[in-house]
């Protein structure tokens, strides 16, 4: 076709049709190769280079057009591999090798797949096809598929073992358009690789649980630059003996401009996996510090205990960078209580190891927050430099109607006292349980029944009141 194109083109230029009935013909052929090609590029924009498959575009274009003539049209979604093992196999073996094993993969789901069925490669590991409901049980074709691939993938002699997942999603015309249902039926292949099944059909919920997710950590960068998402409030902490208050926990507030107030329980574990816990911790080291300093310079002068996250440990320069704070805010050290998960001190990393250490050497307190919430060897307590044990309020909160978690708590208590260890009870919620823990000798508590989370003002007023 280019051949024909260029002696066109030479013929015209060099005026051998340059006049007259052969000219027009020479144009007229030359629209007519010019078409070809423009056509010969639209088709090859609509299939996929490695597979030679229909690809997305070519998906929409279809069920757009075919999902009305249909009597139930529901979307069959494999997607191959997770993307990290397929870039260990892209490491490993090469880009050619990774090409293979999806041609491979691709001609196990064209096999099982109905003869009549259109299928498609939709991205880079997923391919899909059109079900009709009624003439297909869509649960069994899933389901075969996905006992399809329990088998390795054999590629060049190798076999190659996968972890697909496979999704199912009705297609409803007017209601929602083929692009959604494809990102409905790659949540449901997502969803299938927790299942035993390994299949899964589109579950709205699952996935507004895992959109809100996106959006909240879309939304934290945001938070941290706004004046008014982010906030802290303040929990104080009282000695169950006197019940004066010396120490008072911060805890991180977020309202969304959308979602509305968003609870910590939801967010932090999200924003864990993530680098964003970097910019988090340090948004809350130093908003505290500076509420701190006002208090102090307000004759208001508690311990202030910081909840830091077990990754905080493993940064390069976290050390030094509360070192920084605390020297910028002028706050001693020892008005400052760190608190990590007890999940977060028993991995007995050396790094992690070191930064308590380091911490310790500070001045800082180390708290274990939320002690009993891990099912781990106790031994952590006797090699790393802690001086606070809090037990978590799963215990609390129904000690007084729980017999055998009252003799856990109390042991707790006594092996802490026995190690040189201080211990505080979160979630006190009646004066029974308050009253059970005050005998064992624990030796702080926080919960509604002394106080809720407070803002700054409030806090003030109630610390110099309770202790006054």
């Amino acid at each position: 076709m280019l051949d024909r194109f260029q002696r066109l083109a030479a013929s015209l230029a060099g005026g051998e049709a340059a006049t007259g009935p052969l000219r027009r013909q020479a144009l007229d052929d030359l629209d007519a190769v010019v078409g070809a090609y423009a056509e010969a590029r639209a088709a090859l924009g609509q299939f996929d280079h490695n597979t030679l498959l229909p690809n997305r575009h070519r998906f929409l274009l279809d069920t757009a057009r075919q999902a009305g003539e249909r009597g139930e049209p529901t979307v069959l979604l494999v997607t191959l591999a997770e993307a990290p093992r397929y870039n260990e196999m892209l490491r490993a073996l090469g880009h050619a090798f990774a090409d293979d094993f999806v041609r491979a993969a691709a001609a196990i789901v064209r096999d099982i797949a109905p003869a009549d069925c259109e299928l498609y490669h939709v991205s880079l590991l997923s391919l899909c096809f059109v079900l009709d409901g009624h003439t297909c049980d869509t649960a069994l074709m899933a389901a075969t598929m996905a006992r399809a691939f329990t088998r390795p993938v054999q590629c060049r002699g190798v076999p190659v073992v996968t972890n697909v997942g496979v999704g199912l999603a009705a297609l409803a015309p007017g209601r929602e358009g083929t692009g959604e249902v494809l990102r409905a039926a790659l949540a449901a292949a997502q969803d299938s690789r927790g299942l035993s099944s390994g299949w899964s059909r589109y579950d709205r919920a699952s996935d507004e649980a895992q959109r809100r997710a996106f959006t909240l950590l879309h939304g934290i960068p945001d938070a941290i630059a706004s004046p008014d998402q982010l906030s802290l409030h303040f929990q104080p902490r009282v000695s169950l003996r006197s019940g004066r208050s010396s120490s008072v926990e911060a805890l991180l507030r977020w309202r969304h401009p959308t979602l509305g107030p968003v609870a910590p329980g939801e967010f932090i574990p999200l924003v864990e996996t993530t680098a964003l816990i970097s910019d988090v911790t340090a948004w809350v080291l130093e908003h505290g510090l500076s509420q701190l300093a006002a208090w102090t310079r307000q004759g208001v002068s508690p311990v202030l205990a910081l909840n830091i996250s077990p990754n905080n440990l493993r940064e390069r320069g976290f050390v030094e960078s509360l070192r920084d704070a605390t020297d910028r805010h002028r706050i001693d050290p020892a008005r400052i209580e760190l608190e990590f998960t007890e999940n977060a001190l028993t991995t007995a990393e050396p790094q992690v190891r070191t930064a308590i250490a380091e911490i310790r050497a500070l001045g800082m307190t180390i708290a274990i927050d939320d002690f009993g919430t891990g099912y781990s060897n106790m031994n952590y307590l006797t090699r790393l430099p802690v001086q606070i044990l809090k037990i978590d309020q799963s215990f609390t909160r129904t000690l007084w109607q729980q017999p055998r978690q009252q003799l856990l708590v109390r042991g707790i208590t006594e092996m802490a006292h026995a190690l040189g260890l201080k211990v505080v009870a979160e979630g006190i919620e009646t004066q029974e349980v308050h009253d059970l823990l005050a005998d064992w000798g624990c030796d702080e508590g926080q919960g509604y029944l002394i106080s809720r989370p407070l803002p700054p003002a409030e806090f003030a007023g109630w610390y110099a009141q309770n202790n006054a």
